[in-house]
């Protein structure tokens, strides 16, 4: 969003309403989750992932705002190639750097092509999205994957929810059907 605002879209009231609920319900989420965890952290750790989450959120917005460019010259199918190429080398980068190989666990292979099917698809729906005029809801949109994760964590492991974390959910889904409605 702010990469989108600097580059000169400019949400009316109704979609920052929206806008805010997303990223609340994101942030409730979150923040209600951190009573399940049972050790604790140090800062150095609390640091590192502060910065993995930042490096993430900064990568994201970089990928939002090259493929929007991209798909001025190139498909959509050429900018997912493009992107998924580029993810490869800095994943192999990464591994390099940390001397550590990844190591498949082949007896969930089935859930690891699923959940790459799954993430490909999404690319592909917010690369697309990329072509519509107002391009930077398809990003406030998108946070709503982390209401995917938690139910398939609730539904499937069976983990519980609070009451917070299904206010969360309630925020972003809200929030993103009134963008999908306004545009």
């Amino acid at each position: 969003m702010v990469l989108a605002i600097i580059m000169g879209a400019r949400p009316n009231l109704v979609q920052w309403l929206a806008i805010l609920c997303v990223l609340t319900g994101v942030w409730a989420i979150g923040y209600a989750s951190g009573h399940f965890l049972k050790q604790e952290y140090s800062q150095k750790h609390l640091r590192h992932v502060i910065l993995i989450s930042l490096c993430s959120a900064l990568g994201f917005g970089i990928f939002i705002a090259a493929s929007q460019a991209a798909t001025q010259y190139y498909s959509s199918l050429q900018t997912i190639y493009l992107s998924r190429g580029i993810g490869l080398i800095v994943l192999g980068v990464f591994f390099i750097k940390k001397h550590t190989p990844p190591v498949p666990i082949l007896k969930s292979w089935k859930l690891i092509t699923l959940q790459g099917l799954l993430d490909t698809c999404a690319v592909t729906a917010l690369t697309m999205a990329t072509w519509t005029e107002n391009a930077e809801i398809a990003v406030v949109t998108s946070s709503g994957c982390c209401v995917v994760t938690i139910l398939l964590a609730r539904f499937i492991l069976y983990e519980k929810m609070s009451w917070t974390q299904w206010a969360g959910v309630t925020m972003i889904l809200s929030g993103v059907s009134v963008l999908s409605i306004m545009n």
